[in-house]
């Protein structure tokens, strides 16, 4: 259970692109609005078609004191985030409704991935503050896991739409076929000035614990202590790599000697050349990457049951 500002609010404006997860998102993004309509004295939808054009109408929303709620994906739920952050108001606080390919922000915070039960969430809610991820090498916002290597190397095959299945057996689906290939890269890793080196498969940055539809790449991650959890996979074998593959939907794969853990404030990441990276499932940088996490910047609306432990003294007043 968490701690936060309980409010019902009157302002709601769902921000969707219509043609999402194959017009999935324009669909979830309708049943909420009518829901949220029987309820809340103003609710508007708005549709974007690009990131900019997303960040802006959430500026916009957050200026005149909205619960701007995302529908769509964790990617969705970043440019939000961002046009909130830029937006001259103190009011304002960020929702979802989740329509992407793994919702795992969603999964993982507890919100519910039938919309209309989500538009429910959001209208009963707490509001609590949650972390906030900055990479300041490419001037973003990310709220769940900025990864490079492996990772987004998949994530850039899964998102050519070149696929048969779906959620998490599409992501499976892509490790095999990365893992076919098995390409790693020799980087540095530096956290508040602790570093290590080597052969890795992937690096990842998290303020949340899981993506990929279910992996729980960073167990122990908490999305209120002002930290980054990061994750470093040195290169194994096919062999090996299939035998423990399956611990990281679970978490069990930290105690790995493969596995590097390392926790802070401030993260580069640099590569003998530069690798792709993901930042909340989108195939959008590159090394070298430099973040940093912005402690309980993120006004959040989070289900009453939500897992997420929020302490008392960390809430929204």
């Amino acid at each position: 259970m968490v701690a936060g500002a309980v409010s019902k609010p009157d302002r709601i404006a769902l921000i969707v692109n219509p043609a999402a997860g194959k017009r999935r998102a324009g669909r979830s993004a309708d049943a909420a609005a009518s829901y949220l309509r029987q309820h809340v004295r103003e609710v508007d939808l708005l549709a974007t078609s690009d990131r900019h054009d997303t960040q802006r109408l959430a500026r916009q929303a957050a200026e005149r004191n909205c619960v701007v709620a995302a529908v769509g994906g964790d990617g969705t739920l970043r440019e939000v985030a961002a046009g909130v952050a830029d937006a001259a108001s103190a009011g304002a606080s960020i929702g979802m409704i989740p329509a992407g390919t793994g919702n795992d922000f969603a999964r993982g915070v507890g919100i519910a991935l039938d919309p209309i039960a989500a538009a429910a969430q959001l209208l009963e809610g707490i509001t609590v503050n949650l972390d906030c991820g900055r990479l300041i090498s490419h001037d973003m916002t990310f709220i769940n896991i900025v990864g490079c290597g492996f990772d987004a190397r998949v994530a850039s095959w899964l998102n050519r739409g070149k696929r048969l299945l779906s959620g998490r057996a599409a992501y499976i689906q892509g490790v095999l076929r990365e893992l076919a290939l098995h390409r790693s890269m020799e980087a540095r890793v530096t956290v508040d000035g602790v570093s290590i080196e080597g052969d890795f498969l992937l690096v990842a940055i998290c303020n949340a614990q899981s993506y990929g539809g279910g992996m729980l790449i960073a167990p122990e991650a908490q999305l209120d202590d002002g930290l980054l959890d990061v994750i470093a996979v040195g290169r194994m074998s096919r062999c090996r790599f299939l035998r423990f593959f399956p611990r990281v939907f679970s978490g069990a794969h930290l105690g790995l000697p493969e596995i590097g853990f390392l926790r802070g404030r401030q993260v580069r990441v640099e590569s003998s050349e530069p690798v792709p990276a993901l930042v909340d499932g989108d195939v959008d940088a590159e090394t070298p990457l430099e973040a940093t996490v912005e402690a309980r910047a993120l006004p959040f609306r989070l289900p009453r049951d939500s897992p997420i432990h929020v302490n008392e003294g960390h809430s929204s007043p």
